[in-house]
Protein backbone atom coordinates (compact mmCIF):
# COMPACT_ATOMS: atom_id res chain seq x y z
CA UNK A 1 0.00 0.00 0.00
CA UNK A 2 2.85 2.15 0.21
CA UNK A 3 5.65 3.73 -2.26
CA UNK A 4 9.13 2.98 -0.90
CA UNK A 5 10.96 5.66 -2.30
CA UNK A 6 14.65 4.67 -0.99
CA UNK A 7 15.33 1.34 0.19
CA UNK A 8 17.16 0.59 3.41
CA UNK A 9 18.12 -2.08 5.87
CA UNK A 10 15.38 -3.39 7.77
CA UNK A 11 14.41 -1.83 10.27
CA UNK A 12 10.45 -0.63 11.52
CA UNK A 13 7.91 1.86 10.61
CA UNK A 14 6.73 4.86 13.02
CA UNK A 15 4.25 7.60 11.33
CA UNK A 16 5.14 6.76 7.86
CA UNK A 17 9.05 7.02 8.30
CA UNK A 18 11.02 3.61 8.24
CA UNK A 19 14.19 3.99 10.48
CA UNK A 20 17.68 2.03 10.22
CA UNK A 21 21.44 2.20 10.88
CA UNK A 22 21.69 5.45 8.73
CA UNK A 23 18.64 6.10 6.66
CA UNK A 24 15.68 7.90 7.08
CA UNK A 25 12.90 6.83 4.48
CA UNK A 26 9.58 8.55 4.16
CA UNK A 27 6.64 6.54 2.84
CA UNK A 28 3.67 7.69 0.40
CA UNK A 29 0.30 7.00 0.05
CA UNK A 30 0.44 4.80 -3.54
CA UNK A 31 -2.84 6.62 -4.72
CA UNK A 32 -2.41 10.58 -5.73
CA UNK A 33 -4.51 12.57 -3.43
CA UNK A 34 -7.00 14.54 -5.28
CA UNK A 35 -8.75 18.17 -3.74
CA UNK A 36 -11.91 19.37 -5.71
CA UNK A 37 -11.89 23.51 -4.74
CA UNK A 38 -9.62 23.02 -1.52
CA UNK A 39 -11.07 20.13 -0.27
CA UNK A 40 -9.91 16.47 -0.27
CA UNK A 41 -12.92 14.08 -1.77
CA UNK A 42 -13.75 11.24 -3.27
CA UNK A 43 -17.59 12.21 -3.94
CA UNK A 44 -18.42 15.70 -4.67
CA UNK A 45 -22.11 16.64 -4.78
CA UNK A 46 -23.48 20.08 -5.26
CA UNK A 47 -26.21 22.19 -6.44
CA UNK A 48 -26.64 24.62 -9.29
CA UNK A 49 -28.67 27.61 -10.37
CA UNK A 50 -29.61 28.11 -13.71
CA UNK A 51 -27.63 30.81 -15.86
CA UNK A 52 -24.96 31.37 -13.92
CA UNK A 53 -21.12 30.16 -14.05
CA UNK A 54 -20.50 27.13 -12.10
CA UNK A 55 -16.75 26.38 -11.88
CA UNK A 56 -15.18 23.17 -9.93
CA UNK A 57 -11.31 23.38 -9.36
CA UNK A 58 -9.42 20.01 -9.21
CA UNK A 59 -6.13 19.34 -7.96
CA UNK A 60 -3.94 16.15 -6.96
CA UNK A 61 -0.67 15.33 -6.45
CA UNK A 62 1.77 12.72 -6.03
CA UNK A 63 5.75 12.87 -5.11
CA UNK A 64 7.63 15.71 -6.81
CA UNK A 65 9.03 13.12 -9.55
CA UNK A 66 5.87 11.20 -10.47
CA UNK A 67 4.23 12.02 -13.78
CA UNK A 68 0.11 12.58 -13.16
CA UNK A 69 -2.75 11.78 -16.00
CA UNK A 70 -6.19 13.57 -15.10
CA UNK A 71 -8.88 12.92 -17.39
CA UNK A 72 -13.19 12.90 -17.62
CA UNK A 73 -14.88 10.23 -18.23
CA UNK A 74 -18.99 9.57 -17.93
CA UNK A 75 -20.15 7.57 -14.97
CA UNK A 76 -21.33 4.28 -16.77
CA UNK A 77 -22.76 4.18 -13.87
CA UNK A 78 -24.89 6.73 -14.49
CA UNK A 79 -28.32 7.39 -16.50
CA UNK A 80 -27.75 10.51 -16.84
CA UNK A 81 -24.00 11.74 -17.07
CA UNK A 82 -23.08 15.30 -17.52
CA UNK A 83 -21.50 14.55 -21.52
CA UNK A 84 -24.29 12.71 -22.76
CA UNK A 85 -26.77 15.33 -24.23
CA UNK A 86 -24.70 18.37 -25.11
CA UNK A 87 -25.37 20.45 -22.59
CA UNK A 88 -22.72 23.19 -22.72
CA UNK A 89 -20.29 21.60 -20.16
CA UNK A 90 -16.54 22.04 -20.20
CA UNK A 91 -13.35 21.12 -19.13
CA UNK A 92 -9.56 21.42 -19.29
CA UNK A 93 -6.71 23.43 -18.00
CA UNK A 94 -7.06 26.60 -16.52
CA UNK A 95 -7.69 29.46 -19.00
CA UNK A 96 -7.91 26.97 -22.07
CA UNK A 97 -10.90 25.02 -21.35
CA UNK A 98 -12.27 22.72 -23.96
CA UNK A 99 -15.44 21.25 -24.78
CA UNK A 100 -16.29 17.92 -24.45
CA UNK A 101 -14.59 14.63 -22.17
CA UNK A 102 -11.39 14.31 -24.41
CA UNK A 103 -9.05 16.14 -22.66
CA UNK A 104 -6.27 14.53 -21.13
CA UNK A 105 -3.72 16.61 -18.55
CA UNK A 106 -0.19 15.73 -17.94
CA UNK A 107 2.09 17.36 -15.41
CA UNK A 108 4.72 15.87 -12.40
CA UNK A 109 4.14 16.25 -9.33
CA UNK A 110 1.18 17.90 -9.14
CA UNK A 111 -2.08 18.37 -12.05
CA UNK A 112 -4.51 21.15 -12.25
CA UNK A 113 -7.98 21.27 -14.11
CA UNK A 114 -10.78 23.43 -14.13
CA UNK A 115 -14.92 22.34 -14.65
CA UNK A 116 -17.13 24.74 -16.31
CA UNK A 117 -20.81 24.78 -16.64
CA UNK A 118 -23.37 27.58 -17.42
CA UNK A 119 -26.74 25.09 -17.11
CA UNK A 120 -29.79 26.58 -18.68
CA UNK A 121 -33.36 26.49 -17.93
CA UNK A 122 -34.19 23.09 -19.78
CA UNK A 123 -32.07 21.47 -17.60
CA UNK A 124 -33.67 21.73 -14.59
CA UNK A 125 -34.62 17.97 -13.28
CA UNK A 126 -34.64 16.19 -10.01
CA UNK A 127 -32.06 13.89 -11.25
CA UNK A 128 -28.27 14.72 -10.57
CA UNK A 129 -25.74 15.10 -13.26
CA UNK A 130 -22.52 12.88 -13.15
CA UNK A 131 -19.28 12.39 -14.30
CA UNK A 132 -16.24 10.85 -12.61
CA UNK A 133 -12.63 12.25 -12.49
CA UNK A 134 -9.70 10.19 -12.69
CA UNK A 135 -5.94 10.56 -12.12
CA UNK A 136 -3.49 8.39 -12.73
CA UNK A 137 0.02 7.90 -11.51
CA UNK A 138 1.89 6.68 -13.94
CA UNK A 139 4.94 6.64 -12.84
CA UNK A 140 4.81 3.23 -10.58
CA UNK A 141 4.98 -0.05 -12.85
CA UNK A 142 1.47 -0.74 -12.23
CA UNK A 143 -0.27 2.45 -12.72
CA UNK A 144 -2.35 3.69 -9.61
CA UNK A 145 -5.36 6.00 -10.24
CA UNK A 146 -7.70 8.03 -7.80
CA UNK A 147 -10.90 8.76 -8.89
CA UNK A 148 -13.67 11.83 -7.49
CA UNK A 149 -17.55 11.14 -8.55
CA UNK A 150 -19.21 14.29 -9.17
CA UNK A 151 -22.76 14.91 -8.96
CA UNK A 152 -24.72 17.71 -9.81
CA UNK A 153 -28.32 19.07 -9.51
CA UNK A 154 -29.52 21.87 -11.14
CA UNK A 155 -32.59 23.68 -9.92
CA UNK A 156 -34.54 27.45 -10.55
CA UNK A 157 -32.80 30.35 -9.62
CA UNK A 158 -34.68 32.29 -7.37
CA UNK A 159 -37.80 33.98 -9.40
CA UNK A 160 -38.55 37.96 -9.72
CA UNK A 161 -41.71 38.73 -11.09
CA UNK A 162 -42.10 41.92 -13.82
CA UNK A 163 -43.15 44.89 -12.24
CA UNK A 164 -44.13 48.17 -14.14
CA UNK A 165 -42.79 51.64 -12.86
CA UNK A 166 -44.65 54.65 -12.81
CA UNK A 167 -43.16 58.49 -12.32
CA UNK A 168 -43.49 58.24 -8.97
CA UNK A 169 -41.89 54.93 -8.72
CA UNK A 170 -44.76 52.63 -7.18
CA UNK A 171 -44.99 49.26 -8.22
CA UNK A 172 -47.56 47.92 -10.04
CA UNK A 173 -47.66 44.50 -9.31
CA UNK A 174 -50.65 41.78 -9.88
CA UNK A 175 -53.48 42.25 -12.46
CA UNK A 176 -55.54 44.95 -11.26
CA UNK A 177 -53.50 48.36 -12.46
CA UNK A 178 -55.69 50.65 -14.28
CA UNK A 179 -54.97 54.02 -15.81
CA UNK A 180 -57.47 56.32 -16.58
CA UNK A 181 -56.79 59.38 -19.17
CA UNK A 182 -59.04 62.03 -20.31
CA UNK A 183 -58.10 62.43 -23.67
CA UNK A 184 -59.36 65.67 -26.32
CA UNK A 185 -59.62 64.63 -29.94
CA UNK A 186 -57.60 66.06 -32.29
CA UNK A 187 -54.58 65.76 -30.17
CA UNK A 188 -51.59 63.34 -29.88
CA UNK A 189 -51.16 61.16 -27.12
CA UNK A 190 -47.81 60.02 -26.05
CA UNK A 191 -46.28 57.46 -23.27
CA UNK A 192 -42.56 56.96 -23.42
CA UNK A 193 -40.44 54.98 -21.48
CA UNK A 194 -39.28 57.08 -18.54
CA UNK A 195 -43.79 57.14 -17.50
CA UNK A 196 -45.35 54.13 -17.10
CA UNK A 197 -43.99 51.92 -19.26
CA UNK A 198 -40.97 51.24 -17.57
CA UNK A 199 -40.54 47.55 -16.53
CA UNK A 200 -37.94 45.90 -14.11
CA UNK A 201 -37.27 42.15 -13.37
CA UNK A 202 -34.47 41.27 -11.02
CA UNK A 203 -33.87 37.63 -12.92
CA UNK A 204 -30.82 39.11 -14.34
CA UNK A 205 -29.93 36.97 -17.45
CA UNK A 206 -33.74 37.15 -18.65
CA UNK A 207 -35.09 39.46 -21.44
CA UNK A 208 -38.39 41.04 -20.26
CA UNK A 209 -40.78 41.26 -23.00
CA UNK A 210 -43.55 44.03 -23.12
CA UNK A 211 -46.32 43.36 -25.41
CA UNK A 212 -49.36 45.85 -26.28
CA UNK A 213 -53.12 44.09 -26.33
CA UNK A 214 -56.26 46.05 -27.48
CA UNK A 215 -59.56 45.62 -26.88
CA UNK A 216 -61.67 45.04 -30.48
CA UNK A 217 -64.56 46.81 -29.01
CA UNK A 218 -62.25 49.39 -29.80
CA UNK A 219 -62.80 49.11 -33.21
CA UNK A 220 -60.19 47.90 -35.89
CA UNK A 221 -59.31 51.54 -36.84
CA UNK A 222 -58.86 53.15 -33.62
CA UNK A 223 -56.73 50.02 -32.54
CA UNK A 224 -54.59 50.14 -36.14
CA UNK A 225 -53.75 53.59 -35.27
CA UNK A 226 -52.04 52.83 -32.40
CA UNK A 227 -47.98 53.31 -32.57
CA UNK A 228 -46.20 50.87 -30.46
CA UNK A 229 -42.87 50.42 -30.01
CA UNK A 230 -40.79 48.06 -27.30
CA UNK A 231 -37.42 47.89 -26.77
CA UNK A 232 -36.28 44.49 -25.22
CA UNK A 233 -33.37 43.93 -22.59
CA UNK A 234 -32.23 42.33 -19.65
CA UNK A 235 -33.60 43.23 -16.27
CA UNK A 236 -35.27 46.70 -17.59
CA UNK A 237 -37.39 46.96 -20.71
CA UNK A 238 -39.33 49.56 -22.24
CA UNK A 239 -41.80 50.95 -24.62
CA UNK A 240 -43.28 53.63 -26.35
CA UNK A 241 -46.87 53.95 -27.17
CA UNK A 242 -48.57 57.00 -29.29
CA UNK A 243 -51.93 57.51 -30.87
CA UNK A 244 -53.35 60.65 -32.58
CA UNK A 245 -56.80 61.06 -31.38
CA UNK A 246 -58.77 62.08 -34.77
CA UNK A 247 -61.67 63.65 -34.22
CA UNK A 248 -64.29 61.22 -35.11
CA UNK A 249 -63.03 59.77 -32.17
CA UNK A 250 -64.27 61.10 -29.38
CA UNK A 251 -67.39 58.68 -28.08
CA UNK A 252 -69.04 58.38 -24.68
CA UNK A 253 -67.56 55.03 -24.42
CA UNK A 254 -64.11 54.36 -22.95
CA UNK A 255 -61.37 52.77 -25.57
CA UNK A 256 -59.04 50.23 -23.64
CA UNK A 257 -55.95 48.80 -24.14
CA UNK A 258 -53.31 46.44 -22.06
CA UNK A 259 -49.63 46.76 -21.74
CA UNK A 260 -48.15 43.25 -20.72
CA UNK A 261 -44.58 42.68 -19.23
CA UNK A 262 -43.44 39.29 -19.21
CA UNK A 263 -40.31 36.99 -18.84
CA UNK A 264 -39.97 33.18 -19.51
CA UNK A 265 -38.62 31.32 -16.32
CA UNK A 266 -37.85 27.73 -16.74
CA UNK A 267 -40.58 27.42 -18.97
CA UNK A 268 -43.13 29.14 -16.46
CA UNK A 269 -44.12 32.59 -17.75
CA UNK A 270 -44.32 35.35 -14.78
CA UNK A 271 -46.68 38.43 -16.56
CA UNK A 272 -47.89 41.69 -14.80
CA UNK A 273 -50.31 44.42 -16.67
CA UNK A 274 -51.36 47.12 -16.95
CA UNK A 275 -55.15 48.33 -18.53
CA UNK A 276 -54.77 51.78 -19.70
CA UNK A 277 -58.75 53.04 -20.44
CA UNK A 278 -59.03 56.29 -22.82
CA UNK A 279 -62.07 59.02 -22.42
CA UNK A 280 -61.92 60.79 -25.55
CA UNK A 281 -64.25 64.00 -25.50
CA UNK A 282 -65.13 66.28 -27.86
CA UNK A 283 -63.54 69.40 -27.49
CA UNK A 284 -66.48 71.66 -29.08
CA UNK A 285 -68.15 71.58 -26.10
CA UNK A 286 -69.74 75.23 -26.57
CA UNK A 287 -72.74 76.66 -27.27
CA UNK A 288 -73.05 78.43 -29.94
CA UNK A 289 -74.82 79.88 -33.16
CA UNK A 290 -75.26 82.00 -36.14
CA UNK A 291 -77.36 85.47 -34.69
CA UNK A 292 -78.84 87.38 -37.34
CA UNK A 293 -81.84 87.71 -39.72
CA UNK A 294 -83.47 84.67 -41.23
CA UNK A 295 -86.69 85.55 -42.34
CA UNK A 296 -88.25 88.89 -44.14
CA UNK A 297 -85.00 88.61 -46.07
CA UNK A 298 -84.22 91.09 -49.30
CA UNK A 299 -82.19 90.03 -52.07
CA UNK A 300 -81.06 93.42 -52.31
CA UNK A 301 -80.29 94.22 -48.88
CA UNK A 302 -76.46 93.04 -47.26
CA UNK A 303 -76.82 91.27 -43.80
CA UNK A 304 -74.89 90.99 -40.65
CA UNK A 305 -74.01 87.49 -39.13
CA UNK A 306 -71.97 86.75 -36.34
CA UNK A 307 -70.72 83.95 -33.79
CA UNK A 308 -72.15 83.98 -30.68
CA UNK A 309 -69.21 83.60 -27.66
CA UNK A 310 -66.58 81.25 -28.99
CA UNK A 311 -63.20 80.09 -28.79
CA UNK A 312 -62.50 79.45 -31.79
CA UNK A 313 -59.00 80.72 -33.58
CA UNK A 314 -60.40 80.39 -36.96
CA UNK A 315 -63.29 81.46 -39.15
CA UNK A 316 -64.52 80.40 -42.75
CA UNK A 317 -67.35 81.27 -43.75
CA UNK A 318 -69.35 79.21 -46.81
CA UNK A 319 -72.31 79.38 -48.46
CA UNK A 320 -73.43 78.86 -52.50
CA UNK A 321 -76.37 80.79 -51.69
CA UNK A 322 -75.03 84.00 -50.25
CA UNK A 323 -72.72 86.11 -51.51
CA UNK A 324 -70.08 87.13 -48.86
CA UNK A 325 -69.05 90.60 -48.89
CA UNK A 326 -66.31 90.99 -46.23
CA UNK A 327 -65.43 89.48 -42.65
CA UNK A 328 -64.04 86.22 -44.48
CA UNK A 329 -62.09 85.06 -41.26
CA UNK A 330 -63.68 86.76 -38.40
CA UNK A 331 -66.41 86.06 -35.88
CA UNK A 332 -68.26 88.38 -38.10
CA UNK A 333 -69.51 88.53 -41.63
CA UNK A 334 -71.78 90.92 -43.97
CA UNK A 335 -73.56 88.90 -46.88
CA UNK A 336 -76.00 89.53 -49.35
CA UNK A 337 -78.32 86.78 -49.98
CA UNK A 338 -78.97 85.41 -53.48
CA UNK A 339 -82.05 83.74 -52.31
CA UNK A 340 -84.15 84.06 -49.58
CA UNK A 341 -85.84 80.75 -49.03
CA UNK A 342 -83.97 77.52 -47.61
CA UNK A 343 -80.68 79.62 -48.12
CA UNK A 344 -77.51 78.19 -46.03
CA UNK A 345 -74.84 79.86 -44.99
CA UNK A 346 -72.07 78.25 -42.82
CA UNK A 347 -69.16 78.77 -40.83
CA UNK A 348 -66.56 76.21 -40.05
CA UNK A 349 -64.37 76.81 -36.32
CA UNK A 350 -60.91 75.69 -35.69
CA UNK A 351 -59.27 76.03 -32.19
CA UNK A 352 -55.78 76.10 -31.89
CA UNK A 353 -54.99 72.82 -29.30
CA UNK A 354 -56.63 70.61 -31.88
CA UNK A 355 -56.52 69.50 -35.71
CA UNK A 356 -60.82 69.06 -35.10
CA UNK A 357 -63.21 71.70 -36.98
CA UNK A 358 -66.85 72.00 -36.11
CA UNK A 359 -69.39 73.64 -38.83
CA UNK A 360 -72.12 75.95 -37.65
CA UNK A 361 -75.27 76.05 -40.39
CA UNK A 362 -77.75 78.95 -40.68
CA UNK A 363 -80.81 78.41 -42.73
CA UNK A 364 -83.23 81.20 -43.20
CA UNK A 365 -86.76 81.50 -44.67
CA UNK A 366 -87.14 77.93 -43.76
CA UNK A 367 -88.92 75.53 -41.01
CA UNK A 368 -85.23 73.64 -40.52
CA UNK A 369 -83.77 74.55 -37.13
CA UNK A 370 -80.80 76.49 -36.96
CA UNK A 371 -77.78 73.40 -36.65
CA UNK A 372 -79.92 70.94 -38.05
CA UNK A 373 -78.03 68.48 -39.73
CA UNK A 374 -79.54 65.96 -42.18
CA UNK A 375 -80.57 62.90 -41.39
CA UNK A 376 -78.31 61.02 -43.99
CA UNK A 377 -74.72 59.97 -42.39
CA UNK A 378 -72.10 60.52 -44.48
CA UNK A 379 -68.69 59.04 -44.29
CA UNK A 380 -65.11 59.62 -46.05
CA UNK A 381 -62.75 56.72 -46.17
CA UNK A 382 -60.18 56.69 -45.96
CA UNK A 383 -59.25 59.56 -43.87
CA UNK A 384 -56.86 60.64 -43.30
CA UNK A 385 -55.69 59.81 -46.57
CA UNK A 386 -52.30 60.73 -48.97
CA UNK A 387 -54.03 60.29 -52.68
CA UNK A 388 -57.87 59.53 -52.88
CA UNK A 389 -61.07 59.14 -50.96
CA UNK A 390 -64.56 58.33 -51.39
CA UNK A 391 -67.62 59.05 -49.92
CA UNK A 392 -70.17 56.41 -48.61
CA UNK A 393 -73.88 57.00 -48.07
CA UNK A 394 -74.85 59.31 -50.43
CA UNK A 395 -77.68 58.92 -52.51
CA UNK A 396 -77.41 56.54 -55.37
CA UNK A 397 -78.04 57.29 -59.25
CA UNK A 398 -77.95 60.86 -58.86
CA UNK A 399 -75.34 63.31 -59.63
CA UNK A 400 -73.95 65.36 -56.70
CA UNK A 401 -71.78 68.57 -56.39
CA UNK A 402 -68.68 68.30 -54.61
CA UNK A 403 -66.85 71.37 -54.06
CA UNK A 404 -63.37 71.00 -52.24
CA UNK A 405 -62.65 74.01 -49.86
CA UNK A 406 -59.08 74.62 -48.53
CA UNK A 407 -59.24 76.25 -44.74
CA UNK A 408 -59.01 79.87 -45.48
CA UNK A 409 -61.99 79.28 -48.01
CA UNK A 410 -60.68 79.15 -50.71
CA UNK A 411 -61.95 77.16 -53.52
CA UNK A 412 -59.60 73.95 -54.55
CA UNK A 413 -62.03 72.04 -56.98
CA UNK A 414 -65.62 71.74 -57.51
CA UNK A 415 -66.80 68.41 -59.74
CA UNK A 416 -69.91 66.50 -60.10
CA UNK A 417 -69.95 63.05 -58.43
CA UNK A 418 -72.01 60.23 -58.29
CA UNK A 419 -72.36 57.26 -55.47
CA UNK A 420 -69.19 55.21 -56.03
CA UNK A 421 -66.93 58.19 -57.48
CA UNK A 422 -63.00 57.93 -56.10
CA UNK A 423 -61.83 61.60 -55.36
CA UNK A 424 -58.41 62.20 -56.19
CA UNK A 425 -56.79 64.88 -54.02
CA UNK A 426 -52.88 63.41 -54.68
CA UNK A 427 -51.60 66.44 -56.14
CA UNK A 428 -52.85 69.23 -53.17
CA UNK A 429 -50.82 70.17 -50.64
CA UNK A 430 -51.06 68.48 -47.14
CA UNK A 431 -53.70 69.83 -44.43
CA UNK A 432 -56.83 69.95 -43.57
CA UNK A 433 -59.68 70.24 -46.63
CA UNK A 434 -63.49 71.24 -46.56
CA UNK A 435 -65.83 69.29 -48.57
CA UNK A 436 -69.64 70.54 -49.65
CA UNK A 437 -71.39 67.95 -50.71
CA UNK A 438 -74.57 69.33 -51.46
CA UNK A 439 -76.37 70.21 -48.16
CA UNK A 440 -73.21 68.60 -46.49
CA UNK A 441 -70.20 69.79 -44.89
CA UNK A 442 -67.81 67.64 -44.23
CA UNK A 443 -63.63 67.45 -43.82
CA UNK A 444 -60.73 65.21 -44.55
CA UNK A 445 -57.42 65.39 -43.41
CA UNK A 446 -54.41 64.62 -46.33
CA UNK A 447 -51.22 63.52 -45.12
Amino acid sequence: MFNIKAFSNIGYQSDNICKSNSLITKFYNQKPVTMVNGIIRNVFIDTISINEDYIINFNSFALPTDTLLMHIVPNILSSGNIFENNIGARWGEEGNLQSGSSTIIYDVGSVESEFYWRPHCGLVRNQAYEFMLITNDLTLPNPLSDTVFVKLYVTKKENYTPFFVSPDTIRANGNNNIKTYRLKSGNLFQLDGDSIIKTYDGDSTQQVYIGLFDDPLNGSDVNNSFIFMSYIHNVSSYATFKWNIRCEYARVEPYKVKIIAYDNDCYKPDSVDIELIFYIDNPFKIKTKIIGESENLDTSEIYKYYIDTTSATGYNWISDDAIIISGQGTDTVFVKWKKTVNGRLICVLKFDDTDCLIDLHKVVNSSTSINNQNSRILNIYPNPTSDYFYIEGIKANIDHKLILYDIQGKVIFEKIIKEKSVIDISDIEKGIYIIKLDEYILKVLKI
